[in-house]
């Protein structure tokens, strides 16, 4: 799990719960500077 910090707005205006589901949610990437993450018009993906 990533450690993020939901003290800020929008995230007080949640519940306990609520943030627990983003926290749970919550993944972390890195890209290169120049590396193209989606092309113009290409979909992106969810995935719960």
């Amino acid at each position: 799990m990533v450690d993020v910090d939901l003290s800020q707005l929008p995230f007080t205006l949640l519940d306990d719960e609520g943030r627990d589901h983003i926290r749970r949610g919550i993944d972390l990437a890195y890209f290169d500077r120049d590396e193209i993450i989606l092309e113009t018009g290409q979909v992106g993906s969810l995935s719960f």
